[in-house]
């Protein structure tokens, strides 16, 4: 059950950063294209709407996911890249 709540955290948790951010990117497009102030509105609205997935998934993650990606993380920045 732990490991499917992982998995649900953090799919959640980059549902959230993608559309938050995709939705900014599309909407700046699209104001640049159109230059109606509608595009600036819409992509604050989707970014704020975006945080719901984001907030969900923090809550759902469990201290023991948050010390593997934090391992993992390490481990990859930690290597050591000399020739």
């Amino acid at each position: 059950m732990r490991s499917n709540l992982s998995i649900i955290s953090i799919v959640l948790i980059s549902i959230g950063v993608i559309s938050g951010y995709g939705g900014i990117l599309f909407s700046g497009y699209m104001f640049v294209q159109t230059c109606e102030k509608y595009w600036v509105w819409a992509g604050s609205i989707v970014y704020a709407i975006s945080w719901v997935p984001y907030g969900i998934g923090l809550l759902l993650i469990s201290r023991k996911t948050f010390e593997k990606i934090r391992k993992r993380l390490k481990s990859f920045f930690d290597k050591d890249t000399t020739i």
